[in-house]
C-alpha cells in the first residue's frame, strides 16, 4: 500500500511534464547508482596507480577518490543535519542510501506505467491511465 500511495503520488505530480519525469527519475537514480559505480572507479584508479606509479595515474586516482567522497557524503551530511533537526539519531542517517533506492525504484515504476498508459492504481482508484502524454 505504501509503494502504491507514492507511486500514486509520484505520477500525479509528474504526469503533465514526462521529460521533467524522466529528469526526476534519473537524477534521484544516480544519487543511487553513482556512488556504487564510482568507489569500483575508484578502486580501478588506484590499482592502475599502483601498477604504473606514474604521477599522473596517482593524481586521477586522487581526484577519483575526492569524487567519490563528494558523491557518497554530501547526501549523508545533508541528511544527517536534517535527522540532527528533527531529533533522530545518527543512526538514522544510515537509511539515506536505502531510502533513495527504494524511491527511485518508485519513481522508475511510476514513470513507466505513465508513459505506458497503464497509469497506477491506489485504493481501488487508476491515476493517470489513458491521460499520459
Amino acid at each position: 500500500e505504501v509503494w502504491e500511495g507514492w507511486s500514486k503520488n509520484v505520477v500525479i505530480s509528474l504526469q503533465s511534464n514526462p521529460v521533467q519525469a524522466v529528469i526526476a527519475v534519473a537524477g534521484v537514480v544516480s544519487l543511487t547508482v553513482a556512488p556504487l559505480g564510482m568507489v569500483s572507479w575508484t578502486r580501478s584508479a588506484w590499482a592502475k596507480a599502483t601498477r604504473s606509479e606514474a604521477a599522473s595515474d596517482r593524481a586521477a586516482a586522487v581526484w577519483t577518490s575526492a569524487l567519490t567522497v563528494w558523491q557518497i557524503g554530501v547526501p549523508l551530511i545533508m541528511r544527517r543535519d536534517l535527522d540532527r533537526k528533527l531529533g533522530l539519531p545518527a543512526g538514522w542517517t544510515l537509511t539515506q542510501p536505502i531510502g533513495t533506492a527504494i524511491m527511485g525504484l518508485i519513481m522508475l515504476w511510476s514513470l513507466v506505467r505513465l508513459l505506458t498508459g497503464k497509469g497506477v492504481t491506489w485504493k481501488g482508484r487508476t491515476y493517470a491511465s489513458n491521460e499520459a502524454g
